[in-house]
């Protein structure tokens, strides 16, 4: 496909409201091979400042955030007049009671997390009247189930550079690290409300970048309670979390 192919959606104002670092940066790189000029907030107060003062296309806002999160945010920029601007949240659960819930925020669609390009050129398509994908264009596949990971064949499926996959792993590795010691802090005192927090945070970022196993044990371990048995389960999930992030640092250029 041919560069001008590549950026259907050249000049569109994105404005893009994401807690995470990876979030972000992946967001930046998909939206800057679609020819998109972007904006990114971390938070939901900084998403309604900035959709206020400035003129955009459309916003993606993500639903769980720091400060506000992207309902508060959404129903604060609807109720100061912003009708006609197109909100989209970013969420991992799309089920009836979110929908009616950002519906009821003012939400206009949804953009499910991990984030497929397809999908996000569907939506920009839809919002900013640019050009939809090509109906013959070929899409990578996803797999039946977990497979040993091949960080060419992924970053082409994240339509992102070899080498920005590289250096988000490397992050992810690290926030890893992080999060083990605090997983640690936490089941030691049984802190199963710091456990999800945790847990969803490196979830979210696994999901990203399609780290199924990692993906896989964190999900355990967010929905793991706080009774005997599953605190044994939390123990030996922590375990098999630690193998995992082992085996990515063996991965890393």
């Amino acid at each position: 496909m041919c560069e001008d192919d590549r950026r259907p959606h050249r000049g569109v104002n994105v404005l893009v409201a994401e807690d995470t670092p990876l979030g972000r940066k992946l967001m930046q790189a998909r939206l800057l091979v679609l020819g998109c000029t972007a904006e990114f907030v971390e938070n939901g107060q900084q998403a309604v400042e900035k959709a206020l003062e400035g003129k955009y296309d459309v916003v993606f806002m993500d639903l769980m955030m720091p400060v506000m999160d992207g309902l508060e945010a959404t129903a604060a920029i609807r109720e100061a007049g912003k009708q006609d601007l197109p909100i989209i949240a970013l969420t991992a659960a799309v089920r009836n009671e979110d929908r009616e819930k950002c519906e009821r925020a003012g939400f206009d669609d949804f953009l499910g997390k991990p984030i497929d390009p397809e999908q996000l050129e569907e939506k920009l398509a839809k919002w900013a009247g640019t050009t939809a994908p090509s109906a013959g264009e070929e899409v990578p596949g996803e797999p039946d189930g977990p497979m040993p990971l091949d960080k060419a064949r992924t970053a082409a499926e994240l339509d992102i550079p070899p080498e920005l996959y590289d250096e988000l792993l490397h992050n992810f590795h690290d926030d890893a690290r992080d999060g083990l010691e605090q997983l640690d802090a936490a089941a030691g005192s049984r802190d199963s409300g710091r456990i999800a927090q945790v847990t969803h945070r490196l979830k979210g970022s696994a999901a990203m970048l399609r780290l199924d196993r990692v993906r896989e044990i964190t999900s355990d371990l967010e929905s793991a309670g706080g009774t005997d048995r599953d605190w044994e389960v939390v123990h030996h999930r922590i375990g098999d979390l630690k193998d995992a992030v082992g085996q990515l640092r063996s991965l890393l250029a």
